[in-house]
């Protein structure tokens, strides 16, 4: 387990590893050995279900929050009235409130600047201004990005950004 460990330090690549190795030891074994492993097997795939559930909720909600956004964006562009734009304001805040909530504070993420998807540390959500990251961009910066621009690093990166740098 500590070499799976150290070549997969997240928890969503050590489950799907670990479910790999497992299954692929499940014809060798037999009696205990393979009662064991079979138990192993459904911990790890419960274990891989719930970050694939969870990696599929963030897509979603991002796919919301952008959504969310232009519509504030169009509102205020239209000089729609304050009453309106606050309900909408408040439906992008509890969107980006919902996805910092799948992040603990202190992760490592990747976020995505520029067309490039740079590694960082979750440090939080500020309430009107975004997710707040910490990158190792010039020595060390603290960033606020827009929800949607947050990864976990397990996530598959989009299919619109370079490698991670």
């Amino acid at each position: 387990m500590t070499n799976v460990a150290r070549l997969f330090p997240h928890p969503g690549g050590r489950a799907a590893a670990m479910l790999a190795i497992a299954t692929g030891h499940i014809g060798m074994a037999q009696g205990w050995e393979a009662r064991a492993l079979r138990e192993s097997i459904a911990f790890w795939q419960a274990e891989a279900k719930k970050y694939a559930d969870l990696f599929h909720r963030r897509t979603q909600a991002r796919a919301q929050y952008r959504a969310a956004l232009t519509v504030l964006h169009r509102m205020h562009e239209g000089n729609q009235p304050l009453p309106t734009c606050e309900d909408q304001a408040a439906l992008v805040r509890k969107i980006r409130t919902d996805i910092a909530a799948t992040f603990a504070i202190g992760s490592p993420v990747l976020v995505r600047l520029e067309g490039r998807l740079e590694p960082g540390t979750f440090m939080g959500c500020s309430r009107y201004q975004g997710i707040l990251i910490h990158t190792e961009i010039e020595g060390g910066l603290f960033l606020h990005v827009d929800a949607d621009q947050v990864y976990g690093i397990d996530e598959p990166p989009p299919e619109d950004c370079n490698a991670v740098h």
